[in-house]
């Protein structure tokens, strides 16, 4: 499964969905622990993958 940037992913999951959009399945997954979001768009030939880091800081207490 490829990993795209951005607006390369936006693009392809709009080309996926406009091919046939009643094929179309999207999945998201946050994992809390990694900070991580998994965005998968596929159907029943083509997986798209994107994987968005956190940005923000985790604060521990004093």
């Amino acid at each position: 499964m490829p990993q795209f940037q951005t607006w390369e992913f936006s693009w392809a999951a709009e080309k996926l969905y406009l091919a046939d959009p009643m094929k179309v399945r999207v999945v998201l997954k946050y994992r809390h622990v990694d900070g991580n979001l998994c965005i998968k768009v596929r159907d029943d030939l083509v997986c798209l993958l994107k994987i968005i880091l956190s940005s923000f800081v985790k604060c521990v207490g004093s």
